[in-house]
């Protein structure tokens, strides 16, 4: 047999005979069976039989092939009859499919595309499907033929069984290739040894259905085992390849084809571990499995995001595997270790860490810090031989001059940051009588942001649309005095951080982008300032003549202080107009501006500040969402998932104080809700994973009495009396919640 079109010279498979001419892969003789791949999507099974009776084994000649090839029946062709196919016609099949499949030369042929290539997610809109040409392959009809496969083996279970044994026969072909290449000495990237023929092939293996757990158990696991095996050990160069390709690949095959099955073997092999056996929690195939998620999300970072980051967490991993003991050797590697070595710490991939652990992993190393600094107290404490020394950052706030006192004495003791945070409030010049094991601490701050945002320090402006602050514009030059503020407003946000406190702070999220070091763009400031946005979204849809008519140059006309300025976006930037054909460099530019340079001295002194307090090692495992999440919380409040992780003391969940509890709260709004959280916890916001990761603790607070509810905010206890009546509950939980700030011990 000769290719009619010709295909990319790919190495034997393990049935293959011979080289054909054309550089195709050629078929065996085995049984009377000629089997074969011709280059335009078609794949045959040729028989010495009735060229005239049905079933898998007819060929068919079809139309001038030029050069006298023969062009026999497709797979998909073959497959129409395949339900009344008698026990020899299946085993024929069987073996088509075993050869074909095992064979790269015969994939990668078989499923050559000849149409034009398009952007896949644009061409699968267009067509309301998948697209015909990806990578030189048609990626819709490999969808088609496993989805007649997967059919057919419904009645001929032995078809699957033969795709199974094709792929894994494959996967070991490559891994001996890799293997033998690698002993020979050969270069691995050069086109003589490892070429894109074999990567190809793998990329028509993964979209192989066979692959997923939930719809085929009885094939799947072994197969998976052999993928994650066979793409770990690729060179370099061939997974840089399956990046670019993996990119182009829509969502619909880049999600259920090729992530999911790898996030179901990674979570089976972690949850059948047992917990103690941390090498088997870290073994070579997790490992194998991690690096293939490794090329998945590098695709998925290139194509831009068409996969929501979460998608690439791994919960098991995260909540088993000792992340004590991996941040401790993470620490430890060099800068180019962590990078570009061997995976020996999950947190050279943070991708797949949930930002819960990644909490965890924060509040660690800031435990350790305090430590360290505690004992640096001491220690310098016995060397110099003083007495008046602090183990602790200890702040005492006037709750009528809050803000002033804690910038004095921030101001005052720079170098205790990074202590265990003590407060305590004055009231009326007396002591409040609240011990601070972390509820003192988040009333601070909760009540501290307050004053920062309050429109008379003039130091954040609010955007009236989105209910966000930003940066106070200056019309000249920040003065020292306002820098040294924002550092300090950016150590405050630093320490709530570093002490694990949420914050009910609302800037747009382009702020935790550039808090992480990341560049600006116009969708963040769709985000920050949609209505500026909008006027620049209107210059950019208009018709390209009448851009010109609208008289703009490289030029951004501001007020700031009741005083307005020009400020230009490029040297000479007043002589420069805005074209139809430059119009979107003007709106970046024109972003970036509003974003980063109108308030550069004043975002420099906030980050500098921030990481002063809370730049270790850990925040660099977040991503900015993640960020803003463990900065602010979750927004939503989950009261069903409250419930489900509350704990009682002295109660059940049946008994009638709890079960009116429940039923109020789930009552009350919004405000209502928030004002509860804050009572019982400190803080009205959920933390990081949702408000099933708060907790909460209700106690019975002695029999039924006319007392209010307490609360120990330190610990997200609530007190609650065993009131006889859900109206006299339901009263005193509400002037509890109208009076929850102070703290008394009465």
């Amino acid at each position: 047999l000769r290719q009619r079109e010709r295909g990319a010279a790919g190495p034997r498979g393990p049935r293959q005979r011979q080289r054909a001419p054309g550089g195709g892969a050629a078929g065996g003789r085995r049984g009377g069976a000629l089997r074969g791949a011709g280059g335009d999507s078609t794949f045959a099974v040729a028989s010495r039989l009735d060229p005239s009776k049905p079933g898998p084994a007819s060929p068919r000649k079809e139309g001038d092939c030029g050069r006298g090839t023969l062009q026999l029946a497709s797979l998909l062709d073959l497959f129409e009859a395949g339900a009344d196919w008698s026990g020899a016609e299946v085993g024929k099949m069987a073996e088509a499919i075993e050869d074909v499949f095992s064979s790269p030369g015969f994939l990668v042929s078989g499923f050559t595309s000849l149409a034009p290539e398009a952007g896949p997610r644009e061409e699968a809109a267009a067509e309301g499907g998948l697209p015909c040409a990806l990578n030189g392959l048609d990626v819709r009809g490999i969808e088609e033929v496993y989805r007649a496969i997967l059919d057919l083996g419904e009645h001929h279970w032995e078809l699957l069984a033969s795709l199974s044994r094709a792929s894994r026969s494959f996967l070991a072909c490559l891994v001996q290739a890799l293997q033998g290449l690698k002993d020979s000495g050969e270069r691995l990237e050069d086109d003589g040894g490892l070429n894109h023929t074999w990567l190809k092939a793998l990329l028509v293996l993964m979209q192989n259905p066979l692959l997923s757990h939930e719809e085929h158990p009885l094939t799947s696991g072994d197969l998976v085992t052999s993928l994650v095996q066979a793409v770990a050990v690729l060179p370099e160069k061939a997974q840089i390849n399956l990046v670019e390709w993996i990119s182009a690949y829509p969502p619909e095959i880049l999600g259920p084809r090729f992530l999911q099955p790898i996030q179901r073997f990674i979570a089976e092999a972690v949850l059948t571990t047992d917990d103690a056996d941390e090498a088997m929690l870290w073994s070579d195939p997790i490992k194998a499995a991690l690096q293939c998620l490794v090329i998945l999300h590098a695709a998925n970072e290139t194509a831009g995001r068409p996969l929501p980051f979460t998608d690439f967490h791994s919960a098991p991993l995260s909540t088993r595997v000792n992340l004590r003991e991996h941040y401790l050797r993470w620490i430890q590697m060099t800068e180019s270790e962590a990078r570009k070595g061997p995976l020996a710490s999950v947190c050279q991939i943070p991708f797949v860490l949930t930002p819960e652990a990644k909490t965890r992993i924060l509040q660690g190393e800031a435990n350790l810090q305090k430590r360290h600094e505690m004992r640096n107290s001491r220690l310098q404490a016995a060397f110099e031989g003083l007495e008046d020394w602090h183990e602790f950052l200890e702040l005492r706030i006037r709750r009528d001059a809050l803000l002033e006192d804690a910038l004095h004495q921030i101001l005052q003791s720079p170098r205790d940051l990074k202590k265990p945070l003590r407060v305590k409030f004055l009231s009326a010049g007396m002591e409040e009588e609240g011990l601070d094991e972390g509820g003192v601490t988040k009333e601070f701050f909760q009540l501290l942001v307050r004053e920062i945002f309050n429109p008379n320090f003039g130091m954040f402006t609010l955007e009236p649309e989105t209910r966000a602050h930003w940066f106070t514009r200056n019309p000249g030059p920040a003065t020292e005095e306002a820098c040294l503020e924002y550092q300090l407003v950016g150590a405050f946000l630093g320490l709530a951080v570093y002490n694990g406190v949420i914050l009910d702070v609302r800037f747009p999220p382009v702020l935790y982008k550039l808090l992480k070091g990341g560049e600006t763009s116009f969708q963040d400031l769709k985000l920050a300032m949609p209505q500026l946005a909008k006027g620049l979204q209107h210059v950019l849809d208009m018709p390209s003549a009448e851009v010109e008519d609208l008289g703009l140059h490289f030029i951004v006309s501001l007020e700031a202080v009741g005083e307005r300025r020009d400020h230009e976006l490029l040297p000479s930037g007043g002589e420069i107009p805005v074209l139809a054909e430059n119009r979107e460099d003007y709106v970046e530019l024109y972003s970036r501006y509003i974003l980063e340079d109108s308030v550069q001295a004043q975002f420099s002194a906030f980050y500098q500040g921030f990481h002063q307090v809370c730049g270790g090692p850990a925040l660099a495992l977040f991503r900015w969402e993640e960020l803003e999440m463990l900065t602010c919380g979750v927004p939503e409040l989950d009261f069903d998932a409250l419930r489900g992780a509350a704990r009682y003391e002295g109660f059940t969940e049946d008994s009638p104080a709890v079960v009116w509890l429940w039923e109020v709260l789930f009552a009350l709004g919004m405000e209502g809700k928030k004002k509860f959280l804050f009572f019982s916890t400190g803080c009205d916001r959920a933390p990081v994973g949702g408000l099933g990761q708060l907790a909460l603790t209700i106690q019975r607070g002695g029999p039924d009495s006319d007392r209010l509810p307490t609360a120990h905010t330190c610990f997200n206890v609530l007190l609650l009396p065993d009131y006889d009546s859900k109206d006299k509950l339901e009263g005193r939980i509400l002037i509890a919640l109208e009076n929850a700030e102070g703290f008394g011990l009465q």
